[in-house]
């Protein structure tokens, strides 16, 4: 710095009014640096701590909906594995022993034969079977009847409020007249029942 330089600084300083200018300005650079360290910094982290909290509880409610959804998820399936339980529940025969749903097997065989005008040969209880927890209990019955008497008799077995199937048919036919309707069916069918491998 020149010596006019450092005089010219001297006489700023010995000047009241540009003293006062330059210790205003000092001042207010002081307040400048005051208020920010202590606003303006501590407003600058809390937003970043806020935006890492914001963050935070969205990564939170993202693992909360996932567990929800896998939840309702589960719930659905459970839902529906109770739904087919009830529904094959409904479809065995409600009784404790094998013995007692083979008759009742054939009493329904029975009705169903006397319903569509059916004559009864014989009916015969084969061995019951099991599997996955279920007995499965088999009826044999011959009879002989006329094509339209077979054919309700079949939809009136597999239609019926507990669940029969027709395991096997064996059908000789012999025509007596003319027409279709007159055949003479000789028939034999096996009829299965279910019941819960519990109750036996």
């Amino acid at each position: 710095m020149s010596n006019m330089q450092i005089d010219r600084f001297k006489n700023y300083l010995t000047n009241p009014d540009k003293k006062k200018r330059l210790i205003w300005i000092s001042i207010t650079i002081l307040v400048i640096l005051l208020l920010y360290f202590a606003i303006v910094s501590p407003i600058i982290g809390y937003k970043k701590r806020l935006n890492q909290n914001i963050a935070d509880y969205k990564r939170l409610i993202e693992k909360y909906n996932d567990l929800l959804t896998r939840y309702e998820k589960i719930e659905k399936e459970k839902m529906e594995i109770k739904r087919k339980i009830d529904q094959r529940e409904k479809a065995f025969f409600p009784s404790s022993a094998p013995s007692i749903v083979a008759a009742n097997i054939q009493d329904i065989m029975k009705k169903i034969a006397k319903d569509n005008q059916i004559t009864i040969n014989s009916t015969k209880v084969l061995p019951e079977k099991e599997k996955s927890g279920i007995i499965i209990i088999p009826v044999e019955m011959n009879f002989r009847c006329n094509i339209n008497s077979l054919k309700n008799f079949l939809f009136n077995i597999e239609n019926f409020r507990y669940k029969l199937l027709i395991e096997k048919i064996t059908i000789k036919a012999r025509r007596i007249r003319r027409r279709q309707e007159n055949l003479n069916i000789w028939t034999r069918v096996v009829v299965v029942g279910f019941m819960a491998k519990g109750k036996k």
